[in-house]
């Protein structure tokens, strides 16, 4: 289960030589948009947690998995 995005932000498709210029530019502007990608993954991980903790025979795999 799980979900992961991810992108790259390149010069140049062809050679993608990462931008990191426009990359931090871009992060920069997101975050005042709003986005705080750590905030939202803290709160979803939060969620995950406490359906394994409170969901009958889910906190066995939890403690398997030592989280």
């Amino acid at each position: 289960m799980g979900l992961m995005q991810g992108m790259e932000i390149v010069k140049d498709r062809t050679t993608k030589d990462a931008d990191e210029q426009l990359a931090t530019a871009l992060s920069d502007r997101m975050l005042e948009l709003g986005l705080n990608a750590n905030e939202e993954l803290d709160a979803g991980l939060a969620i995950i947690a406490e359906a394994f903790r409170t969901t009958p025979g889910a906190n066995v795999m939890l403690a398997v998995h030592g989280h």
